[in-house]
């Protein structure tokens, strides 16, 4: 079954709250430095690359709220982890991890995910510093969502997935901004998705 979508819905996984005020997290370009796998040439460590090394930092510092925090784990996925990547190089980017407190295999669509729906592969959905929402019976909720989709099945979720070897690649994934906005990267590339 595939389905390319662009709407959130996975039980509990809204991804945008409407009556939350847009917000814009800073975006200042930096060149990758993950290649696809298989891909020709070196591969960089990014975890020795100071932006990765600082937006990690920024991730795991408590002492922010949970916009910086969430920004900068965004940030270091659109800059720095591309589709195709192995789960030890997209470890080797999301080394802070504490901000990874709802991660749930999608094992039943419920309505629209912006990633392609493939039961032969893992789905997951990640709420960056979820805390409980009241108006949804205090289930575990933040603005701040990532979709992902990673080769085969052995990985329902990201922690696993980043725990996991060379074998898992990511497929593609998507972030869900507070604003609404959804930008989805595949191996074509980046898009933007409206709703």
């Amino acid at each position: 079954m595939r389905i390319a979508a662009l709407a959130l819905a996975v039980s509990a996984a809204c991804g945008s709250d409407p009556s939350r005020p847009p917000s814009q997290p800073a975006v200042v370009e930096a060149p990758p430095v993950l290649a696809p796998a298989g891909a020709p040439g070196p591969v960089a460590v990014a975890s020795t690359n100071p932006d990765v090394i600082a937006r990690n930092h920024r991730a795991a510092d408590t002492s922010l709220d949970r916009d910086a925090r969430c920004a900068a784990v965004f940030e270091l996925f659109d800059r720095y982890v591309k589709p195709g990547a192995t789960a030890p190089a997209v470890a080797s980017v999301i080394t802070a991890r504490d901000w990874i407190v709802v991660d749930n295999p999608i094992t039943a669509i419920g309505g629209m995910v912006p990633i392609e729906v493939n039961f032969d592969d893992s789905m997951f959905v990640v709420h960056c510093l979820a805390t409980p929402n009241p108006q949804i019976n205090n289930v575990l909720w933040s603005p701040w969502v990532i979709y992902g989709r990673a080769s085969g099945t052995t990985a329902p979720s990201l922690r696993p997935f980043l725990a996991g070897g060379a074998s898992l690649t990511l497929i593609e994934y998507a972030l869900v901004y507070p604003d609404g906005r959804i930008e989805q990267y595949r191996a074509a590339g980046r898009h933007s998705l409206h709703m």
